[in-house]
């Protein structure tokens, strides 16, 4: 989950179903380079579509997009998404600071 994500994009197919071609285009541009994706899949879980680039360099959450979506907390570096079944999906720190 990225707080400087305007999208959300994902790399790497396994986390996506009902992966499609769309008529619209996105550009995303990071510090690694430019990369420019049509496809979506449905990500279980999460209720938009989201874009499938499998040049990109990450798997991406925008935090502004999950939170749209769902209560969103902090504590003690844990992100944790409150689902809709009442469980969390956490997002941990990593030890290298990402």
């Amino acid at each position: 989950m990225d707080n400087q994500s305007t999208i959300n994009c994902i790399k790497d197919k396994r986390f996506l179903k009902n992966i499609r071609q769309v008529k619209s285009t996105v550009t995303v541009h990071c510090s690694a380079g430019v990369v420019k994706g049509n496809m979506m899949g449905d990500l279980p879980g999460y209720p938009d579509p989201v874009w499938y680039i499998p040049d990109g360099i990450a798997n991406i959450l925008s935090f502004n997009k999950v939170e749209d979506h769902f209560k969103v907390t902090y504590n003690n570096h844990i992100f944790m998404v409150h689902k809709l079944d009442g469980s969390t999906q956490d997002f941990i720190r990593a030890p290298n600071g990402l």
